[in-house]
């Protein structure tokens, strides 16, 4: 009995690293896959990689890189936080969270893309990328405010206005209704003169 349960501990001791060896090897054919421009096929091996070992940081965020290449942004997002949370070393955590950033600001999220930005400087602050990209969304962000203010005016403006020409419309009318009685009186006035100038 002893024997046995040591047997298998030995061979998983020993498929170890043929399974850490199976997902590297995935994660080198989607590289080169990706390099040559075939996303799918690139993004194919990397989530095999990451079904071989699903704690792989390196093959999430390829992974991410393939999804966001084929403009599947929510997909790339999560796979960018999987590889921040899992991925070692300070700087490639702030490559995923850079491009996360990247995601979030197509999206035109400047807030949450500003806050991935921070994140990858917390991680590296020599990133420029980042920085200059966080200096770009924060400007963005501004004038992304001012112009829904601006709209929220100009709905609240449209409101007042179209009760101005409602208002105006309704003189209008007041106004033509006076003219028609007046001009209706001056003939009556007229009629009567030329009667009255008849008989006398």
């Amino acid at each position: 009995m002893k024997q046995t349960v040591l047997i298998l501990i030995g061979l998983l001791v020993a498929m170890l690293p043929a399974c850490a060896q199976g997902d590297r090897q995935l994660i080198r054919q989607g590289n080169q896959l990706y390099r040559q421009g075939d996303y799918p096929q690139a993004e194919l091996c990397y989530r095999k990689a990451i079904a071989a070992q699903p704690a792989n940081g390196t093959a999430h965020y390829n992974l991410g890189c393939a999804l966001q290449k084929q403009k599947k942004d929510q997909q790339a997002l999560v796979q960018y936080k999987q590889a921040a949370k899992t991925i070692s070393g300070p700087k490639r955590q702030s490559q995923a969270y850079y491009n996360m950033g990247t995601v979030l600001q197509g999206q035109k999220e400047y807030a949450k893309a500003m806050e991935a930005y921070k994140n990858a400087l917390r991680m590296n602050p020599q990133n420029e990328r980042a920085r200059y990209n966080y200096v770009q969304c924060k400007r963005l962000l501004k004038q992304q405010q001012q112009q829904k203010k601006q709209q929220k005016q100009n709905r609240k403006n449209t409101k007042h206005s179209g009760f101005l020409i409602m208002i105006t419309i309704l003189i209008v009318r007041q106004t033509k209704k006076e003219m028609q009685k007046a001009l209706i009186l001056r003939l009556f006035c007229v009629i009567l003169f030329v009667v009255v100038k008849k008989y006398k």
